[in-house]
């Protein structure tokens, strides 16, 4: 089992360069539409 923490390859949008807030929502948006589930990781 691969260790999720620290490693950007388990994140769905690692493999993109940074996005505006507009530029995820599309991101997020086309992979809701096609049925994939994105797995997004959440840090304080």
């Amino acid at each position: 089992v691969w260790q999720p923490y620290n490693n950007k390859k388990f994140e769905t949008l690692s493999y993109l360069p940074p996005l505006s807030l507009e530029e995820l929502a599309k991101e997020v948006d086309y992979l809701l539409k096609n049925k994939w589930i994105p797995c997004l990781e959440f840090s304080d």
